[in-house]
């Protein structure tokens, strides 16, 4: 077992903006894009709405954009993907080329080789960008060996498919989480959770290069290194904990953690945190006596989709949230 280990807490930033003046636009790319040229189809009738948050290395947007080009001074180190909702996308490369994204699909790109962008029609776009440092990291805890190489991940996805309607979904929840009253800068732990299901999905949700290695078989840890992550994980369940940090905790690999738990537990990691995490959303619900909403409870404990947590907590204890809550809160 190594130290202690400190779970971290992501604050996130947000920008809401609405123009119609391209050069406002510029200025707002530049401060946390890149420098660009903004060039649309029709100066004259150029709109531009934007919703934004920028967490942890990760920055993801709904935009509604009339038809223009983007053209950027430097690269993004990077990867993005971009799903609109109707319309022609494309993207020019730095050594040449210009891949299109086919009808109904958006496009997974290594932004570190993109120079232009080209947005064919007013719609709806959702974006993903998370930077090389990040993902490499993930990657790497996944596979168990350093990433040498840039990650090549199959450019379409289709819009409407799994994997993209999972990555609009976490967007929107995300989105909403940090508006208004923004429950989520409130409960760090659903945040986290939210950020570590983002990168999986880039990762375990969207084929590259290093698909390949994500199924091989690993020497799993001893069944000392998962009571340690046990013990880990229940005394920091309402705090936003990592695998990485479970991992650390428990001197051992992301990896190999995650092949112990299976072995011993017959479950991930993570799903034997979300075990913990209902169990303690229910002795809160047990014993809050109004003091907070349902919601509430469930954000603390790291669940930030209201549906899925109480799908979860139906199927593990036979009855719903609002139940427990109602049963128990009645005085």
């Amino acid at each position: 077992m190594s130290g202690s280990i400190t779970p971290g807490e992501i604050t996130p930033l947000t920008l809401n903006f609405e123009t119609n003046d391209v050069d406002e636009y510029a200025e707002i790319l530049k401060s946390f894009h890149t420098p660009s040229l903004v060039a649309p189809e029709m100066p004259e009738r150029f709109q531009l709405r934007s919703k934004m948050v920028i967490s942890g290395g990760i920055c993801l947007s709904q935009t509604n954009s009339s038809a223009m080009k983007l053209n950027f001074h430097d690269v993004f180190d990077g990867y993005g993907i971009t799903l609109p909702s109707s319309g022609g996308l494309s993207v020019d490369r730095v050594r040449g080329g210009v891949i299109h994204a086919a009808k109904g699909c958006g496009l997974v790109v290594d932004s570190a080789s993109v120079v232009g962008v080209n947005l064919q029609a007013i719609g709806n776009i959702d974006r993903i960008a998370v930077k090389t440092s990040d993902l490499h990291k993930r990657l790497s805890e996944l596979i168990d060996q350093p990433i040498l190489n840039r990650v090549r991940f199959e450019p379409s996805i289709l819009i409407g498919g799994s994997t993209a309607t999972l990555a609009s979904s976490l967007i929107k929840i995300i989105q909403d989480g940090t508006s208004g009253e923004a429950p989520l800068t409130k409960y760090p732990a659903a945040l986290t959770s939210l950020r570590e299901a983002v990168l999986n999905l880039i990762i375990e949700g969207m084929p590259n290069n290093y698909s390949e290695f994500m199924g091989g078989r690993v020497a799993a840890v001893s069944s000392k290194s998962v009571r340690f992550a046990i013990d880990y994980m229940t005394a920091n369940a309402s705090r936003p904990i990592t695998l990485s940090d479970i991992a650390a905790f428990s001197n051992t690999s992301v990896r190999a953690l995650q092949a112990g738990f299976i072995q011993f537990k017959g479950i991930s990691p993570m799903a034997y945190l979300r075990m913990i995490r209902l169990n303690g959303a229910k002795s809160e619900l047990s014993q809050n006596y109004k003091q907070k909403t349902v919601a509430e409870i469930a954000y603390s404990w790291g669940f930030s989709h209201h549906s899925a947590f109480s799908a979860h907590y139906q199927k593990a204890f036979g009855e719903k949230p609002s139940e427990t809550y109602q049963l128990h809160n009645r005085r």
